[in-house]
């Protein structure tokens, strides 16, 4: 490019941008200030390699509009005054995330100097308000879709690349200073970039002939949503999409699967950022380019093994504010509505509604967000729906995860069985809702989720089958078992093994033919959902319902559908909100800090020893799908160790490293620390009253899939029980478990031990489960706590907060009303923002959780649990914050905080941290992180570290007692073992592209994060990271599938094809994408062919471990306490006093129920007692049954009934 002057020789002449609005707090920057960055215009576009394709332009030459960074949100913003020519008030304004600027170039266009900026998502678009006079109000942002009409059309496709144009009189100019400040890409100074202003790509015209074509019908669906999502994600201008027309449907008219593959895997080449493989635009090149990938595309559809039962393929609809991105299809869980209808799967689409960069809307205190998010939302959920292909898919309901995530599914119309399903077909046909429920959009919409809610199909039931028992309530009304029913032992058989027989035959394969079957399901059938038990006094095949399990009346949806069961335990760990609620109640910090420093002993010897990596790796769940510590196992059982020559590979020390890092992240910016003899149950009711109120009983039961070998532990003694929704003091409670049954008890006999489930106790004055954060048994696991340490010295009574109320509407609840109710909890779902404000208020203050800022946030917390299922959000203005004293960074203004709150990519030495000397900021400090992410770091030297040939030499001498049996095989097999080896590595390739978290991203996810099941990148986006595992697993079990054969009639065979895909990849290692991963999944197949060749191979080699480590002997005043405490007296809780706000202060609930009737107008709000289950006049209940209540504000009455729904999240302990 020509420049009249250079960027390097005026940089001088410019000046320097030297902290002039860089570097300032977000308040500091709403007004220009001096010396900011002046801008001339503000160009969106598209990029391609050197050249900037112009869609829309800005003229703010005559506009006071300016460029800065607020520092304390990393965040560039372009504000533009009087973009509008007739509203010179408004205030609009592009912000753009540091971390999302992919790119950066600075030069200039003859006279005036410029910024080029590619980011990896779209940025936000704001307006305020000048003219308020109110400087608050003049913070309140709303956002936008657009900046005015014309950006409208083309902002869809053309926000990942902008071009800012300074003005002639600006003061200052960015540099690369300025950008490594900003923490922005190290500029590129006087690129060779091209301007075109005059292409017009995505003219009204050229737009309506790419949706032209794809509405018109003329494409198989599938194919279309291809083709669509090349358009929606910017991937092709329009014209070059209508460029691969006749090629696509002469593909798509031979072979649909083809021409789905052959479009999917053009869009992942695509995902290139501003290095793109097209020189140009419009470039008849993208023809050659489709067809390389017809050529690789698979002739016939990509076959996978069996799915199982509870997934489908799943097309993905990605909604920000300025767009509509397409994704998949991927596995998806699925659920019972989709079962429904076999070989429609493709008519029900999954719609994520995010924030720009796919991040979760959340609440900011600056953003007008109900009013601004309503109107772009609204048209997803109310009016418009989504068009793609041929097709309109309409709202049609959410799970309970799915709503917390802003996700839901979408179905459009279709024919089945002769009849017309639409949405409102379907969910009339779940079955018959009462009007109390009906009434109240929430509770309509959190009842109809239990349909869609991800399930494992087992066996259908006969009416014969059920029963229906009584509720187990106490004289004021408490109801014990709360969501939990019974099932006889023959029926709870056959409803594991119909699960089993579901599997894919290659997992039924990997399980024990003697495994046992659970003691307890949590399940759903009809409209009931609950956890059932067995009860060995139930004949035949009985299962027993109670009132509290059913939710509406399906009578004929009889089907088992099991959500978790007892199988095994879980691992308990602790959290940041967990260690302050156990500091505020009495432990040390020290016992923490030496928890902290037992699990990076712990790590620090997995470096070394094989048996360390197997123990951290299943305790955080890592590798699962490639079944790493059991091949880790293997590997020790044949008498390898790490510091042997000839183990550990690069590839090896990269997986143990990665893994060790993400362990790391959790322990340093989580508190994550696995507590040792602790676990995560399933909790059900004693059904015949032998527990005392505070007792329990707790049998733990480990079965080896391996071995067979089945081990039992009865924990006896004083435990603390929590849950994972824990956030008052009083949500911990010391209880006693008896150990091994005594001989009168019902839980004694190996057919009564109701192994890994936690029973309370059905006497006392409340359920324990109910003090424990207001959980029931319906669907809720627990936390039971053995280590001494950290029983409390102080014991807390649970909260009993006032009742908590239903928003209903005069009339029945519409798919528009439900509609509403989900914009407002997407919109004020605060329940994250509570938990994080207490955890930071309770480390600040000397009174910990017991400061009258948190036990006003305990309440707002259960409040905002139960928004989900009343309709009725938590007030921000209500949230107590924390108020940080420390004072402020002189350099930007920025209030200090603990440096246990700086995030990944924060140096908490930056000036804007302080020193904390809570116990957080004492653990947070104990973990050293890398310097950087090691699965992103360049491959060490091959050199460097052996390749594998100790673990071929000692497998070699068992394969080798089969040589002649193998021999031919193994000799035939490697252009075979080459082909699967190509098709799965495109298949990861795949997965790693798709599962970055942005869609321009060049640097994809690494192989061993893929192995381990984890981003690295967003080690919270739970959705992205299960979707991928499942791909994953998906995988993984194709490869094994053609390796081990289709049927087990050839063992040999097995073994000659695992041999040889060992054999070919193990050496290559890292050095080549796939290998690595594929060498293991061959290593575990030749094990697996070993055993089913040797059913005692390597059998007897497996070390006998306790159920229970072995820990510290106690500290003198920690027996002393343990032995202070009453052996005999477990009817009684020794509380002391409760925690209260100071009596001047109203609860945050009370404050709201004097102000409902103001704030929700003509809408009624009814008082429902709070964490109790439905109450009922049905005279068959066991004791006595407290009447119907009913108390209600403004119009309307509802029944009262339970105020929880299922899966709460927050604060409080977290099991793995």
């Amino acid at each position: 490019m020509d420049h009249q002057t250079s960027y390097n020789e005026s940089e001088n002449r410019r000046g320097q941008l030297q902290n002039n609005g860089y570097g300032r707090s977000q308040e500091q920057q709403r007004k220009p200030q001096p010396g900011q960055p002046r801008l001339k215009a503000i160009e969106f576009g598209v990029q391609r390699n050197n050249t900037f394709l112009a869609e829309y332009s800005k003229d703010l030459a005559q506009s006071a509009s300016y460029l800065t960074f607020e520092n304390d949100k990393r965040m560039l913003r372009a504000i533009l005054w009087s973009i509008d020519e007739h509203d010179y008030s408004s205030i609009f304004s592009v912000g753009v995330s540091a971390q999302s600027v992919e790119w950066v170039g600075i030069g200039y266009d003859g006279a005036d100097c410029y910024m080029l900026l590619h980011l990896n998502h779209h940025p936000t678009f704001e307006q305020t308000d000048s003219a308020t006079g109110n400087y608050r109000n003049f913070l309140r942002r709303v956002r936008l879709s657009r900046l005015d009409e014309e950006h409208g059309r083309v902002a869809p496709y053309t926000s990942r690349s902008m071009k800012l144009v300074f003005h002639e009189d600006s003061p200052t100019i960015p540099t690369e200073s300025t950008c490594s400040e900003a923490g922005l890409p190290n500029p590129e100074l006087d690129p060779e970039a091209h301007f075109d202003n005059n292409r017009r790509a995505y003219s009204q015209e050229n737009i309506e002939a790419v949706e032209g074509w794809l509405r018109g019908g003329s494409l198989p669906w599938e194919v279309a949503f291809q083709c669509e999502a090349l358009f929606r994600n910017g991937s092709l201008i329009p014209k070059e999409i209508m460029l691969l027309r006749t090629q696509v449907e002469q593909v798509a008219g031979e072979s649909p699967a083809r021409a789905c593959q052959a479009l999917k895997t053009l869009r992942n080449e695509l995902k290139t950022g501003v290095k793109h493989p097209l020189s140009g635009f419009e470039d008849e090149g993208v023809i050659t380019l489709f067809q390389a990938h017809i050529t690789m595309a698979t002739q016939e559809t990509t076959r996978h093994p069996q799915r199982l039962a509870s997934t489908f393929l799943c097309h993905y609809v990605n909604v920000t504010p300025t767009a509509a991105f397409l994704d998949g299809p991927y596995v998806e869980p699925s659920n019972l509505v989709i079962r429904r209808y076999p070989g429609f799967d493709s008519h029900f689409i999954r719609v994520n509604i995010n924030d720009e960069g796919e991040g979760k809307i959340r609440f900011k205190y600056e953003d007008d967000l109900p009013d601004s998010t309503r109107t772009w939302i609204g048209r997803v959920l109310k009016t418009e729906g989504i068009a793609l292909g041929d097709r309109r898919y309409k709202l049609l309901g959410y799970r309970f995860s799915g709503l917390r995530d802003s996700n839901a599914f979408f179905s459009s119309e279709f024919m089945y069985e002769g009849a017309s399903i639409t949405p409102d077909f379907i969910r009339a046909s779940l079955g018959e809702f009462p009007r109390s429920v009906t009434q109240c959009p929430a509770r309509y919409g959190a009842r109809m989720a239990q349909a869609f809610s991800a399930t494992d199909p087992s066996i259908i039931l006969s009416p014969e089958n059920i029963h229906h028992i009584p509720d187990i309530i106490t004289d004021n009304g408490e109801i014990f078992s709360s969501g939990c029913g019974t099932i006889s032992r023959a029926l709870a058989d056959k409803v594991w093994k119909g699960w089993l027989d579901k599997l894919p035959h290659l997992r039924r394969k990997q399980r024990h033919k003697d495994e046992p079957t659970p003691s307890a399901f949590q399940m759903r059938i009809g409209g009931c959902k609950g956890v059932v038990r067995i009860d060995p006094k139930l004949t035949g095949e009985q299962l027993h319902i109670r009132p509290s399990m059913k939710r509406f009346e399906a009578p004929d949806e009889l089907g088992f559908e099991i959500i978790r069961t007892s199988e095994r335990p879980d691992h308990c760990f602790l959290n940041r909100a967990g260690v302050m609620l156990l500091c505020t109640n009495g432990v040390d910090a020290s016992v923490f800090e030496n928890l902290m420093e037992n699990a990076l002993q712990t790590i620090d010897a997995a470096y070394n020893k094989l048996d360390g990596v197997k123990s951290i790796f299943t305790s955080n769940r890592l590798g699962g799908a490639f079944q790493i510590s059991k091949h880790i196992s293997n590997l020790s059982s044949l008498g390898l160790e790490l510091n042997q020559r000839g183990v550990q590979s690069a590839g090896l020390r990269k997986l143990i490293e990665t893994g060790i890092y993400c362990i790391k992240l959790g322990l340093k910016h989580r508190a994550r620390i696995e507590v040792p003899n602790s676990y995560t149950l399933v909790g059900v009711c004693d059904e015949e009253f032998y527990l005392k109120p505070r007792e329990i009983y707790v049998c733990i039961r480990k079965f080896d899939h391996k071995t067979g070998n089945t081990k039992k532990e009865f924990i006896k003694g004083w435990v603390t029980v929590s849950r994972s929704t824990c956030i008052h003091p009083g949500h911990f409670q010391r209880l006693y478990a008896i150990g091994e049954p005594p001989a009168d008890s019902p839980f004694v006999g190996e057919d009564n031990h109701l192994p890994n489930c936690i029973v309370f106790s059905s006497l006392g004055p409340r359920p324990v489960p109910d003090m424990l954060g207001g959980g029931d048994l319906v669907q809720d696991v627990f936390n039971i706590i053995t280590l001494p340490e950290l029983i409390p010295p102080l014991e807390y009574p649970p909260p009993a907060y006032p009742p908590i109320f239903l928003k209903v509407i005069p009339g029945e609840s519409t798919i528009e009303d439900i509609a509403d109710f989900m914009i407002d909890y997407i919109c004020n779902d605060v329940v994250g923002l509570i938990a994080a404000n207490n955890v930071s208020i309770a480390s600040t203050v000397e009174d910990g959780t017991r400061n009258p800022d948190c036990l006003a946030n305990a309440e707002l917390h259960a409040m905002a649990i139960d928004f989900f299922s009343t309709g009725v959000c938590v007030p921000f203005e209500q949230i107590r914050k924390p108020r940080y004293t420390r004072g402020r960074n002189p350099m930007n203004g920025v209030g200090r905080r603990p440096d246990w709150q700086a995030g990944r990519e924060q140096d908490p030495n930056d000036g804007n941290h302080y020193r904390c000397e809570s116990v957080l900021g004492k653990l947070y400090r104990a973990v050293e992180m890398p310097s950087r992410n090691p699965a992103r770091e360049e491959t060490v030297q091959a050199n460097d570290y052996d390749k594998s040939n100790a673990i071929f030499k000692a497998l070699a001498g068992h394969v080798a007692k089969y040589q002649s049996e193998i021999k031919d095989i193994y000799t035939a097999a490697a252009p075979w073992v080459q082909i699967l080896l190509d098709h799965y590595t495109t298949e990861l390739d795949d997965i790693c592209m798709s599962h970055t978290i942005a869609r321009g991203l060049t640097d994809r996810l690494s192989e061993v994060e893929i192995m381990l099941g984890t981003n690295l990148d967003s080690p919270d986006n739970r959705i992205l990271r299960d979707r991928m595992k499942l791909q994953t697993e998906n995988l993984v079990d194709y490869v094994r599938l053609k390796i081990q054969g289709e049927t087990d009639e050839d063992p040999y065979g097995w073994l000659a094809r695992a041999w040889r895909a060992y054999t070919l990849t193990f050496s290559i290692d890292y050095e080549k994408f796939g290998t690595f991963s594929f060498s293991w999944i061959a290593l575990g197949s030749v094990f697996d062919a070993l055993r089913e060749l040797d059913p005692e191979f390597l059998v007897a080699a497996e070390p006998d471990r306790p159920l229970f480590v072995k820990t510290a002997p106690l500290s003198e005043s920690t027996q002393a306490r343990m032995d202070g405490y009453p052996q005999s007296d477990r009817e009684n809780w020794t509380w002391i006093e409760e925690p209260r706000l100071p009596p001047q202060q109203h609860t945050p609930v009370q404050d709201l129920v004097e102000v409902a009737a103001l704030t929700l107008g003509k809408t009624a709000i009814t008082a429902l007692k709070r964490n109790g289950a439905a109450q009922t006049q049905d005279k068959d209940i066991i004791r006595r049954t407290k009447g119907t209540t009913t108390t209600a504000i403004g119009v309307g009455v509802v029944e009262g009934e339970e105020a929880g729904e299922e899966g709460d999240e927050g604060g409080g302990m977290v099991s793995d």
